[in-house]
């Protein structure tokens, strides 16, 4: 059996630190966090140099590692670990900073992918709008090819109907230069036939 003193006669900051440590956590399971860290942060500031003060911080930490930001429970984290107080969490604590460490890394990494990926889908992007472009001007010039060649057939159909115009007015032209040869040819006062 541990005999403890009252705790009416225990010095004050120990006295009121299991009560601000109570409320804390309560607020915190009502999904207060930022009341707690404020009720915690508090304490700290009323009693630096208690045993409390230093595990303000520990919970602190671990009430924004849940909930808040990761990051944010770092400075927390590192201050518990370089108290000079007595620490009850310095195993939790460690492992807590590692964690948040790893994570800081994992969300610049993450950052670094993501950036990486909008760089990759923007040139992409613009890579198709390049190919589209070029398929556009593909098609354009392949219209107007396909254009070039019917105006060419156009002009060549043209062409040769001319040529059977022209061969045929040539024939009709032999005819007539034939009998006005052939009338020439023929004794005045001949009746033609």
């Amino acid at each position: 059996m541990s005999v403890q003193r009252p705790s009416f006669l225990q010095p004050t900051p120990e006295r009121e630190w299991n009560h601000a440590l109570a409320a804390a956590q309560a607020l915190d399971g009502h999904g207060q966090v930022a009341g707690a860290d404020s009720l915690l942060g508090a304490f700290a500031l009323r009693y630096p140099r208690s045993r409390g003060a230093a595990e303000a911080n520990y919970w602190r930490a671990l009430f924004r590692f849940d909930s808040m930001s990761v990051e944010s429970a770092v400075p927390l984290l590192r201050a518990y670990l370089a108290s000079p107080a007595p620490r009850s969490h310095d195993v939790e604590a460690n492992i807590m900073l590692r964690i948040a460490l790893l994570t800081r890394q994992l969300d610049t990494m993450v950052a670094r992918t993501a950036s990486r990926a909008a760089l990759a889908n923007a040139v992409a992007t613009a890579a198709a709008a390049r190919a589209d472009s070029a398929d556009d001007r593909a098609a354009a010039a392949t219209q107007a090819m396909r254009a070039a060649a019917d105006g060419a057939r156009a002009k060549d159909d043209s062409v040769a109907r001319l040529k059977s115009q022209l061969a045929t007015a040539n024939d009709e032209l032999a005819r007539i230069k034939k009998r006005l040869a052939e009338a020439s040819k023929k004794p005045p006062g001949a009746s033609p036939r």
